[in-house]
């Protein structure tokens, strides 16, 4: 949800949004009255998000949110120790021609933010939870990966909403190839695989992909020739280990069956 007044640039849907809410003591924080008209309400947010990002740098309501439409096919320049996590330096021109510090960017699915840039580089530190739980732990220099900077405002949704928050790893179980085309099956951990259907959506190290079989414990996308150029997975081999996210929705729909499952006395 999003707002606008004269000053900021956002949409005016928030408005008409507050008009119905009881903002009373909302005010008492640092110097505005106690009570505040529903217009007021909306300068006075309106004024603190500015004061985090402009509106042309975030999309509102959602940080850190990516599509799955891979921007760049980087490189690991080289992976350095610091103390307990590790520095990830990536040599990416077209992130680092307007990356700037404290960036998130999806790197093979894993929400890293920016640490240092220098000329095409740019730097990640990742905790050694991310570096055990994700496939970014097997990179050496000179590996492949996928990078996409997080959703903007105007950004086109041509994927669907990837978090950047890892669920599990896969593994490539088969691939078969068809002329251009090439067909690769997963597999995944049960609870993972509970959480696709046929159809729907999937993030295989950052690349939004539509799933086409589904089974316990495994699944089975399809590439075009242009996703195998432009990503790392045409450079995948049966046995290579992928990061997997699972469509956001199915996370909260098998959360709430969950709840519906008999408890036993």
């Amino acid at each position: 949800m999003c707002l606008k007044n004269k000053t900021s640039g956002y949409s005016g849907e928030l408005a008409s949004f507050v008009k119905g809410l009881d903002v009373t003591g909302i005010g008492r924080i640092q110097g505005y009255p106690k009570r505040l008209s529903p217009a007021r309400f909306v300068e006075y947010i309106d004024d603190i998000l500015l004061e985090i990002k402009p509106p042309s740098e975030r999309f509102l309501g959602a940080n850190n949110l990516f599509t799955g439409l891979v921007e760049e096919k980087a490189f690991v320049h080289s992976i350095e120790s610091t103390g307990e996590n590790v520095r990830l330096c990536i040599k990416a021109p077209l992130i680092a021609s307007d990356a700037k510090m404290g960036d998130s960017i999806s790197t093979n699915g894993c929400c890293l933010t920016i640490v240092e840039i220098h000329e095409n580089l740019v730097s990640f530190d990742a905790v050694p939870e991310t570096m055990q739980r994700t496939n970014l732990g097997e990179l050496s220099p000179q590996s492949p990966v996928n990078l996409e900077r997080a959703l903007l405002p105007t950004t086109r949704l041509g994927g669907h909403y990837v978090t950047g928050h890892i669920d599990g790893v896969g593994e490539v179980h088969r691939i078969e190839d068809a002329g251009e085309w090439r067909k690769i099956y997963v597999a995944v951990p049960v609870d993972l695989s509970r959480q696709m259907a046929t159809k729907g959506s999937v993030a295989i190290d950052g690349v939004s992909l539509t799933l086409v079989d589904v089974e316990d414990g495994l699944f089975s996308v399809v590439l075009i020739p242009h996703t195998l150029e432009v990503t790392t997975i045409g450079d995948r081999q049966e046995g290579d280990r992928v990061n997997i996210e699972t469509d956001l929705l199915a996370k909260y729909v098998d959360r709430q069956l969950n709840f519906l499952k008999p408890t036993e006395s």
